[in-house]
């Protein structure tokens, strides 16, 4: 049902309605559309800068010693990645 929906909305954008758009509404437009079709192609939404991912491993260490102040053990089985794997993006 939604996906018919979503279908027929774009569908019925016709090249006028494109024309009278402003500026603003067809970039926000195409801004989710972009996103939306990285997403459901599995690509990146997203680029994580080094420093943000460094930011990550430190707020995560600090997670499991609440945790574990807490009572609460985590049961992690084989190795666990220091950072995140990510796709490097020129």
């Amino acid at each position: 049902l939604v996906s018919d929906r979503a279908r027929r909305i774009l569908e019925s954008i016709s090249e006028a309605d494109l024309e009278e758009a402003n500026l603003r509404d067809k970039a926000v437009a195409a801004s989710i559309m972009i996103e939306k079709r990285q997403l459901l192609s599995g690509e990146p939404t997203e680029i994580i800068d080094m420093q943000s991912r460094e930011h990550v491993n430190v707020l995560v260490q600090a997670l499991v010693v609440e945790a574990k102040r807490r009572g609460i053990d985590f049961d992690v089985t084989g190795d666990v990645p220091r950072a995140i794997d990510a796709e490097v993006v020129p």
